[in-house]
């Protein structure tokens, strides 16, 4: 009898004990908290899970992969900082969020972290405060500085940041959305030869793994040379620790005993910096990674068949919220896809670029559209008039110094395309994801290029796009008054900068 009422008496204290620890493991609410972990300029290419072939490179977000949902088909609508960041918390393109350089998002435009302050969410920013503008637009209830952890190069302060911000919104009681931005593997990358980049830097460039260029391989779209590839060599040691520094968000949500009811989603603002990737509208400037995890909510998978965008993130995480009521987006939920039903309109993603920030502070219009399927991708480049050169809006660091300067053959060609361009681009992803063979003019792809123009010039219709009379148009006359509508809402722009960037 003594025997039976021991054995209960145990029983009633672990069921107590795991009820307490599961009791725990949130932040007294029932409502999710999310976790925004981005990278910055990492390629979706880079990730260990979506192939790239460095062994071991990103271990900690092919984990993520295992344990949530990861989308094959990912891109984001902009491959620049600002306006991709924006359109993340927004759900709107940038012509529409109004964010373009520095200036920052329109006053009526609501993003992701307003919109959840008003629901009693706790808001907090780790790193990029700068690249969300006007601040005050955003709500945050606590920035983490760039200041505060080195630069966001450091797994170790990211990790202490991010777990204190989480412990105080749980002491509280209340949700929270936290957008933790890594700076890797932005340049400059992390290397032991910091003095070769103009300018240096005040930020740290220790790492656990430092690549040399036997290890990596060349960038495909990129013509092929050694200074180049010990560029990528770099790149791919950044990486890695963008890698860790996602890691040590994951752990801080772990450690907080927050992660059961916390929403994670993984995203980069865009590809990585080097020609034809970052600043551009090819694949490797779009194409992003995607992962969503929640316990036991978010069941585990990979999706190949949608292609989805970061458009469909803000509507996607209120739908998971429960939330009807909701600002306007130009994308829109995928939760039904990781619920295992098909959006049967899920097969054309666009993408759009207006300018660059030129090295002499001028904000210039190199303005370009594109749609791609999962066969073509095709680009107008509204700017691309045979005179005009990109050259003035290059930032000059190792693989830019070779395209530019490079007096091989391969190098010569390269340069020649990529600082004119053409009015028209068209490749076929399928086989040429690196976009290298334009076959815009190969009257065979004559019936392509008309369907991927008549889908264009609909999205650019339905989002009140402004490009889409000139578009529509198609003449060289039509491109070249746009290009001068820009070129003046450009100086508007560089005096409305908040940010002025370096």
């Amino acid at each position: 009898m003594t025997r039976i009422i021991v054995a209960l008496l145990f029983t009633v204290v672990f069921i107590g004990c795991k009820s307490e620890e599961k009791k725990e493991d949130q932040n007294n609410t029932e409502t999710p908290n999310i976790l925004l972990i981005t990278v910055d300029d990492m390629s979706q290419s880079s990730v260990g899970v979506y192939g790239n072939s460095v062994e071991n490179i990103t271990p900690n977000i092919d984990q993520l992969a295992k344990e949530g949902f990861r989308f094959e088909h990912a891109f984001v609508n902009y491959s620049i900082c600002n306006p991709s960041r924006s359109t993340i918390l927004t759900g709107l393109y940038a012509h529409n969020h109004g964010s373009f350089a520095e200036n920052g998002i329109k006053p009526n435009v609501v993003p992701i972290t307003r919109f959840l302050k008003e629901k009693g969410y706790q808001t907090g920013i780790m790193h990029k405060e700068f690249h969300y503008q006007p601040m005050e637009s955003f709500a945050w209830d606590e920035v983490i500085s760039n200041d505060s952890i080195q630069g966001s190069r450091v797994p170790k302060l990211f990790k202490k940041y991010a777990k204190k911000f989480m412990v105080s919104a749980k002491e509280k009681g209340k949700p929270f959305i936290l957008v933790a931005n890594t700076a890797d593997p932005h340049r400059p990358f992390a290397t032991r030869d910091k003095n070769k980049y103009p300018g240096g830097t005040g930020e740290p460039f220790e790492v656990t793994k430092l690549y040399d260029s036997s290890e990596v391989e060349m960038p495909p779209f990129l013509p092929n040379h050694p200074a180049i590839k010990y560029d990528e060599a770099l790149y791919q040691t950044s990486v890695h620790r963008a890698d860790e520094m996602v890691g040590a968000a994951l752990e801080a949500l772990e450690e907080a005993k927050l992660s059961s009811n916390t929403i994670v989603v993984f995203i980069s603002d865009n590809g990585k910096a080097f020609p034809k990737a970052k600043h551009d509208c090819y694949v490797e400037s779009n194409a992003t990674p995607l992962i969503l995890r929640w316990p036991e909510k978010i069941k585990k998978g990979t999706d190949t068949e949608h292609m989805v965008t970061s458009l469909d993130i803000f509507p996607t995480l209120l739908e998971y919220l429960g939330m009807e009521e909701t600002p306007k987006f130009d994308g829109k939920s995928f939760k039904s896809i990781i619920d295992g039903e098909k959006q049967t309109d899920r097969n054309a993603v666009f993408s759009e670029y207006e300018y660059h920030t030129a090295r002499s502070g001028e904000v210039l219009p190199y303005s370009s559209r594109s749609v791609q399927t999962k066969d073509f991708r095709y680009i107008v480049n509204f700017w691309a008039d045979g005179k005009k050169s990109i050259e003035p809006v290059i930032r000059y660091s190792q693989a830019y110094e070779v395209v530019a300067n490079s007096e091989e053959k391969n190098v010569e060609e390269f340069r020649e395309f990529y600082f004119y361009r053409t009015p028209e681009e068209l490749y076929n992803v399928k086989d040429d994801p690196a976009c290298t063979q334009n076959l815009i003019d190969n009257p065979e792809y004559a019936s392509e290029i008309k369907k991927l123009k008549a889908l264009l010039l609909e999205e650019l219709k339905r989002t009140n796009d402004p490009s889409a009379k000139a578009f529509e148009e198609g003449t060289p006359d039509a491109f070249a008054r746009y290009i001068e509508k820009m070129t003046k809402k450009g100086k508007e722009i560089k005096e409305a900068q908040l940010h002025k960037p370096t």
